[in-house]
């Protein structure tokens, strides 16, 4: 008898541990194919608004009414830019990171969790820094340093621009966002590891794009504003990355 119900514990169902872990497994693996996704649609949607950029950028010197308020929106750009380059920066900055911020967390966030306040406030924080005040800081810089708009000279610029924002202003956006969520610095700065060369591919396909025309053929006085709206898609990937795997 006791052999017997040894035999029936050898062969009975698997403990409900074994089967809580492959549901466990099974909800990450769900998990992980959904965050997937999102990266794809996220990105997807950088391609279409470059493609918008690079349109309404190359058209400017049209006479459509479309023109005349693009006009009209970078005269008054200028003009702030002009009277007071630092505000103007920093409020650009903020702006367009909170915003990406925002449409990263439409797409990925469910709808019964609603927005994060916080999150977006801490992106807009690390906007102000990287967004307004070192890109437009480094743009001019690298204009003023590498003049020129023979092929040459874009393709110094563009390589670069690669090398130090494409790894390593990427890098440093994804450790601080995470950070400033509440995660500890070395998990953050683990995680941006992690992530760093599939958001340098991006970069790569995105910005190399970008910037060859941005030096290139973009009208000096347009590049404020088309790089602003690039870099409001941007943030909403780079926000996307961040909050990768992040508990709320």
């Amino acid at each position: 008898q006791n052999c017997s119900k040894t035999s029936e514990r050898l062969h009975s169902p698997v403990a409900p541990e074994g089967g809580r872990a492959r549901e466990a497994n099974t909800l990450q693996g769900k998990r992980t194919a959904r965050l997937k996704a999102q990266e794809v649609e996220a990105m997807n949607f950088l391609k279409r608004l470059l493609t918008l950029v690079l349109v309404l950028c190359l058209n400017i010197g049209g006479s459509s009414a479309l023109h005349l308020n693009i006009g009209k929106i970078g005269k008054l750009y200028q003009s702030a830019i002009q009277n007071r380059p630092f505000a103007t920066y920093c409020v650009q900055g903020a702006v367009v990171t909170a915003t990406g911020d925002v449409a990263s967390q439409m797409l990925t966030r469910k709808k019964e969790a609603g927005l994060s306040g916080s999150q977006t406030y801490h992106a807009a924080i690390s906007g102000v820094v990287f967004n307004g005040v070192l890109i437009p800081w480094y743009y001019d810089k690298i204009q003023n340093l590498i003049p020129g708009r023979t092929p040459a000279m874009v393709a110094l610029k563009v390589v670069f621009d690669q090398a130090l924002w494409g790894y390593g202003g990427n890098f440093a956006v994804i450790t601080i966002r995470r950070w400033m969520e509440g995660t500890s610095f070395k998990d953050s700065w683990s995680h941006a590891r992690k992530e760093i060369w599939p958001v340098f591919r991006s970069d790569m396909l995105v910005w190399t794009t970008y910037n060859t025309l941005c030096y290139g053929v973009i009208p000096r006085n347009m590049q404020p504003i088309s790089t602003a709206v690039m870099t409001a898609a941007w943030s909403a990937y780079l926000s996307t990355v961040s909050m990768k795997d992040f508990e709320h």
